[in-house]
């Protein structure tokens, strides 16, 4: 009974008054904390007290301006509609300090490599930007393994340094064979990431009625694909004068769109080019060799280059090749 009587005294005696004791010192405790996290912010710096806590905060003010560090990107331009060489412009190897063309390359020797990188921005540099080097199997969609990484920066359009070059030494694998070089621009804050890879992928055939050779044609992806060869003798066309190109106006992109669209260079009459499954399927990961062959008309001598470039059945360009045939 006494037992019972004790709990009852002690139920009514919190309903009563003992809450009212916990919630004064349970705010008592909040109003302390906070009057001493209110003296400890005061001692750090006004600095330190505005920044933010998130690690990674976009930018919107106006005044902001993104760079876009470029080069010639073929998978870019393709995107675009435009027609591609894989004899890239903006990559070049030198022997020496001797310039020398990539489908002549020597086994286990040492050669330097060279990128023109280019900034499409009128008004942010790019400063100390990382700039990796690779190289893949001759073909579409092959392996690429690090040669090296570099850093450079880059002006703005119009500033002397702009474009600006990157430079690595690379020592070729000691089996003889063509080695392609990728060139990948490693910028996070970029206005347009998507032409930031360039690839300097070519072959030199002597026609010998016909003309012969092979490229790697491999599937990257985590799917079966279908893959087709499209061939083309697009070559990038002289640029324009100054002069001419201040007064195109409006029309110049539209004006550039139409010098460089693939359909505007078609494999001349008198050239037949011929493929061992021109179509193909390959697995997951699979990957297998493309036999090309190229015959040139009748009476044919000189050289004349064809871009061989694959496409899946999505219309998505996995790689490709230039192969220039010549023929005395």
């Amino acid at each position: 009974m006494k037992k019972i009587i004790h709990f009852l005294w002690t139920a009514i005696s919190f309903l009563l008054y003992k809450w009212l004791v916990i919630i004064i010192r349970l705010i008592k405790r909040i109003c302390t904390a906070w009057k001493k996290n209110k003296k400890d912010k005061k001692e750090i710096p006004r600095r330190i007290r505005k920044a933010t806590k998130s690690k990674c905060v976009p930018i919107r003010h106006p005044n902001y301006h993104k760079p876009d560090p470029m080069i010639y990107s073929q998978n870019y331009l393709m995107e675009l509609g435009l027609a591609v060489t894989w004899d890239n412009p903006d990559i070049q190897l030198y022997l020496k300090g001797n310039p020398v063309s990539s489908e002549a390359l020597e086994p286990d020797t040492e050669y330097e490599i060279v990128a023109r990188c280019w900034n499409a921005s009128y008004d942010a540099p790019v400063v100390g930007m990382p700039v990796t080097f690779s190289y893949l199997d001759f073909g579409a969609g092959a392996i690429s393994i690090n040669i090296g990484q570099t850093f450079t920066s880059l002006g703005v359009i119009g500033g002397s340094d702009n474009p600006n070059y990157a430079k690595v030494p690379w020592k070729t694998p000691s089996v003889a064979g063509h080695y392609c070089i990728q060139v990948r621009l490693e910028w996070t804050d970029d206005k347009n990431p998507k032409n930031n890879m360039g690839q300097e992928n070519t072959n030199v055939v002597e026609a010998h009625s016909p003309a012969v050779f092979d490229f790697k044609v491999r599937n990257n992806d985590t799917k079966e694909h279908r893959f087709r060869i499209e061939a083309d003798a697009y070559t990038i066309p002289p640029g324009l004068p100054c002069d001419e190109i201040k007064k195109l106006g409006a029309r110049k992109n539209e004006i550039v769109r139409e010098r460089n669209n693939r359909k505007n260079f078609p494999v001349p009459a008198g050239w037949a080019i011929t493929y061992i499954d021109p179509v193909f399927s390959l697995a997951a990961g699979g990957e297998r060799m493309v036999n090309v062959q190229v015959t040139p008309p009748a009476g044919f001598t000189g050289s004349k280059p064809f871009n061989f470039n694959v496409f899946d059945e999505r219309n998505v360009l996995t790689g490709g090749v230039t192969a220039t045939i010549v023929k005395s």
